[in-house]
């Protein structure tokens, strides 16, 4: 029942309002209309991130609700979930109640995957390890199979057979290259008796 009508600069506030309408100087009854002031949530939470190869705005995290990329820090068209990732910065948005939140910016580089790292066939006698092994290539992973998950310690004794082995840069594996090994028994020590000669003689004749 309040007389005074509110001005337009008036802060609203979540309850009920009521409003009516003016027609030849003729006022209405009033309607009641509910508002819901919601608060505009945090930036969401979200560290520098990489990635090998390739990957796109699905692969990025944050910590929110409703997550919004966006390429920069006030355009209004955010990205789609299929946008191909580069190196550089992007932003996030949360959105609550309807409510979107600040951009926080994020780091994202994108790595190139390394070539598979060089080895030739490898060849030995008696017992050795892993760690005796030798491939051109940095962070090198050996591995029994070419699609085994987990690397073979140095101390691994090694076998006759195929071996893989990758290189890891900035975070990111390489595929793997076979490499042949060859383990050799080492022979027994041969037989040999005392042995005298006359004369001069030569090793030949041993």
């Amino acid at each position: 029942d309040a007389v005074e009508a509110l001005t337009n600069d008036t802060a609203l506030l979540t309850g009920t309002y009521y409003v009516s309408q003016t027609v030849n100087d003729c006022e209405s009854e009033k309607t009641a209309v509910e508002v819901t002031i919601n608060e505009i949530p945090d930036a969401p939470i979200a560290e520098t991130q990489s990635f090998c190869g390739e990957g796109a705005i699905v692969n990025l995290t944050a910590t929110g609700n409703d997550l919004k990329w966006y390429a920069t820090a006030d355009i209004i068209e955010a990205l789609t979930n299929d946008t191909v990732l580069q190196t550089g910065t992007y932003y996030v948005s949360q959105t609550v109640n309807d409510c979107e939140s600040e951009r926080t910016a994020v780091e994202v580089t994108v790595n190139t995957i390394p070539d598979a790292p060089v080895a030739e066939t490898q060849s030995f006698c008696g017992e050795v390890a892993i760690i005796n092994l030798t491939a051109t290539g940095n962070g090198l992973k050996w591995y029994v199979t070419a699609d085994a998950i987990e690397s073979l310690t140095n101390d691994t004794t090694l076998l006759t057979g195929i071996y893989y082995v990758s290189q890891t840069v900035n975070d990111c594996e390489s595929e793997r290259t076979a490499v042949e090994v060859t383990v050799n028994t080492i022979p027994d020590a041969p037989v040999a008796e005392t042995q005298s000669f006359c004369g001069e003689v030569a090793i030949i004749n041993l």
